[in-house]
């Protein structure tokens, strides 16, 4: 029932799309850095630093959506990962 509202549709799509980005990123990030060279030990640090900053960032971006709004805080986030998905490409 939830589903079929159409506002619904609008929020779950870019969570949805944004959740499946960041798993296939935390499930190959050790992988691909062992693959370029870096030792695994180095690469799972790069891998609790990812973990690091997403918290820090979603307690930033949490702390600011009452000041400008779900929606709006939702795109930001959802920008930033955009674009540093297009920068590690």
């Amino acid at each position: 029932m939830l589903i079929r509202l159409r506002k619904c549709r609008y929020l779950v799509l870019p969570i949805r799309i944004r959740f499946q980005q960041v798993q296939s990123i935390l499930v190959h990030i050790v992988a691909h850095a062992t693959d370029l060279g870096i030792p695994t030990i180095s690469a799972t640090n790069v891998l609790a630093l990812i973990g690091g900053v997403h918290i820090a960032g979603r307690i930033g971006l949490l702390s600011s959506t009452d000041r400008i709004g779900s929606r709006r805080a939702l795109m930001i986030g959802l920008s930033l990962l955009i674009v540093s998905l297009l920068y590690l490409q």
